[in-house]
């Protein structure tokens, strides 16, 4: 599963190394990552009507933020969430399980300013428009006459 880093000639760099995935340079990783983050926001254009040009570098970065977090949710899931257990019995959590933590509390506020939660559609007041047949807005919404 993991491996340790190498120089061009072959010697290792640092056998503390290791590779995970999560920041990987390789070309066919970044075209990867890339595409992955296009198809993301091309499809928050799709869904969130309200969002502008204005608005592409937070939903870029919203959606780099959720192609890492959803790989760092593969590693917590393949490798599990405690990394050891002491002597006393005493758990050692991943280092990688606060760093998820980190970023999806990022990501959600991502999610807010832009509107993709019910509070942050809220918050955009009548600006943001539900994705149902009567077209209702949040306003409606918010005052029970919208979305049933």
């Amino acid at each position: 599963m993991a491996k340790t880093s190498k120089s061009k000639g072959g010697q290792p760099e640092n056998t503390n190394a290791v590779f995970h995935g999560i920041y990987s340079r390789s070309q066919d990783a970044l075209r990867l990552r890339a595409r992955r983050v296009r198809r993301r926001v091309a499809n928050c254009y799709q869904n969130y009507p309200w969002l502008t040009p204005y608005d592409k570098p937070a939903v870029q970065s919203w959606a780099e933020l959720d192609v890492i977090t959803s790989i760092m949710f593969t590693l917590l899931e393949q490798g599990g969430v405690v990394s050891s257990v002491t002597k006393d019995g005493d758990y050692t959590v991943r280092r990688l399980l606060s760093e998820y933590r980190n970023f999806m509390n990022l990501k959600s506020k991502y999610e807010h300013e832009l509107g993709m939660s019910p509070a942050g559609r809220l918050s955009l007041g009548s600006k943001a428009i539900l994705n149902d047949s009567n077209g209702s807005t949040l306003n409606q919404w918010a005052q029970g006459g919208g979305a049933e």
